[in-house]
């Protein structure tokens, strides 16, 4: 589910409803609620938000994704991700 993902990858907005966040990140796609145009939505919100962050911090397979999106408590996903995104580095710690 791309918020329960979202939740814990982006820290720029406390709400990760869908139409906030295309509209956060100047995503451009048809009308929201209406099947195709969510899909575009969530394509481009993955390949230009979501996977660039995951894959910095070291999160770059399905399964790794996956677990990662279940983890808990969600302050420290965000925290994890925010320590990688301010050092730069390359690596987390991998749940597959």
């Amino acid at each position: 589910c791309t918020m329960l993902l979202a939740r814990r990858v982006i820290h720029e907005t406390s709400k990760h409803n869908l139409d906030l966040l295309k509209a956060k990140f100047r995503i451009r796609s048809g009308k929201s609620h209406q099947a195709l145009a969510d899909v575009e939505t969530v394509v481009q919100l993955f390949s230009k938000v979501l996977a660039p962050r995951l894959s910095a911090a070291g999160l770059d397979t399905l399964d790794a994704i996956h677990a990662f999106s279940r983890r808990t408590p969600i302050r420290n996903c965000l925290a994890e991700m925010l320590e990688h995104t301010q050092k730069g580095c390359g690596r987390a710690v991998r749940r597959s």
